[in-house]
């Protein structure tokens, strides 16, 4: 068999990810608001998809916009 090595996306695919799982939600998030996500989670797309999720719950139960104070 092969044997390949698989490791977590950095700093910019991490943003390019939740950037493209925001737009799939039809949800605007700001990019300085991206970048602080991707730089506090580093973690996996399956995670980094769950908290784009959670992001949105929150927003629309508080019918609130998404921006960086």
């Amino acid at each position: 068999g092969v044997c390949a090595g698989i490791s977590p996306p950095g700093p910019q695919g991490r943003v390019q990810l939740l950037s493209t799982f925001a737009r799939v939600r039809h949800l605007t998030v700001p990019g300085d608001v991206l970048q602080f996500l991707a730089d506090h989670l580093p973690v996996s797309p399956r995670e980094l998809k769950a908290a784009v999720a959670r992001l949105d719950a929150l927003a629309r139960s508080t019918d609130a916009s998404i921006v960086n104070r």
